[in-house]
């Protein structure tokens, strides 16, 4: 898959507990979004396409070069000098947050809700105040522009400096996408191993506004049909499975991901094979050597993985799975 890019969902600015404002103007936002980058340092030492100086210093000086550029520039710019990554708190994330709305022009008073807001205390390296537009570090725009040589360049930081494996993108757009969700969704599995050595979280939820169905907003959830840009079941494990990658499916079970786990839809690994038309993942998932999928979970909508399929016209996954049904009970 190539960039993901941001997108606005219909101009709706959404509150902190996820409420839509009415009062917002896209516009502003964009006009304001350019003006930002083009005063933040992390898009002058990584293009969001193309281009960077530490792509440059890279080319040039080679590993040592990227760490002398990072003891210079990036040590600053993360909690204790990147030393060890701090415990980010919701009043943490809340004070972002209304500096972010400043920033892009917005006027109206947002809502913060600890209960039901998605964020969740975490640990974090990159210092909030530092980040880019989305609340993104320098590793995620790295990761993001799907190339060997962007790749490599994160991997020497992450060595360097481990807590950068557990930052996670703060903006509404992309909330929750780590740079776990990042690799996996390039097929890195390299990237995806050293991220996972270095203590990324394994089950992170890349829940922002670009990870929802298109339908989210609607009330009646039966009839869903939980198509979207980039739904992938929010969980790293769930990413792999829509990304039939099953290499780094057994590695993010190795580490601990769990298949049954439901997202903000009920939805769990099976479920996102069938709204994914991952068929060979589903039965791989089902019968996994070390971690087999349940097939009998119910998301919140009422359906199982095989009800769901009967749903949503899915019909070869759902013969094969009357036929694993078979093998599995023989």
């Amino acid at each position: 898959m190539g960039l993901v890019f941001s997108r606005l969902r219909g101009g709706a600015h959404r509150n902190g507990d996820g409420r839509a404002s009415s009062t917002f103007d896209p516009d502003e936002k964009w006009s304001n979004l350019y003006r930002e980058r083009e005063k933040n340092n992390l898009y002058k030492w990584v293009g969001v396409r193309t281009g960077g100086e530490l792509i440059t210093v890279y080319e040039k000086d080679g590993e040592e070069g990227v760490l002398l550029f990072a003891q210079e520039k990036f040590e600053p710019m993360m909690y204790s000098e990147g030393r060890s990554p701090q415990l980010i708190k919701f009043i943490d994330y809340v004070r972002w947050k209304k500096t972010v709305n400043t920033v892009f022009g917005i006027t109206e008073e947002e809502e913060f809700n600890e209960a039901t807001s998605k964020f969740r205390e975490h640990e974090a390296q990159w210092r909030l105040n530092k980040r880019g537009v989305e609340g993104e570090t320098l590793v995620h725009l790295l990761l993001n522009r799907e190339e060997p040589l962007c790749s490599e360049i994160a991997r020497i930081l992450i060595h360097k400096y481990p807590g950068l494996s557990k930052d996670i993108y703060l903006g509404d757009e992309m909330f929750g996408q780590s740079s776990l969700h990042l690799a996996i969704v390039h097929d890195d599995y390299d990237t995806v191993q050293l991220l996972l050595e270095k203590g990324a979280v394994v089950n992170a939820r890349a829940s922002g506004d670009f990870f929802l169905p298109e339908q989210e907003h609607e009330n009646d959830s039966k009839g869903m049909d939980y198509q979207g840009y980039a739904y992938y079941g929010e969980y790293p494990l769930a990413f792999a499975a829509c990304f039939e990658n099953k290499d780094i499916y057994d590695l993010l079970i190795q580490y601990g991901a769990n298949p049954d786990l439901q997202d903000m839809f009920g939805n769990t690994c099976l479920h996102m094979c069938v709204i994914n038309y991952s068929n060979s993942m589903y039965s791989y998932a089902v019968r996994h050597w070390h971690k087999p999928a349940k097939t009998n979970i119910v998301n919140f909508a009422g359906y199982t993985p095989l009800t769901l399929a009967t749903k949503l016209g899915r019909k070869q996954i759902f013969e094969e799975m009357l036929e694993l049904m078979k093998v599995v009970s023989n």
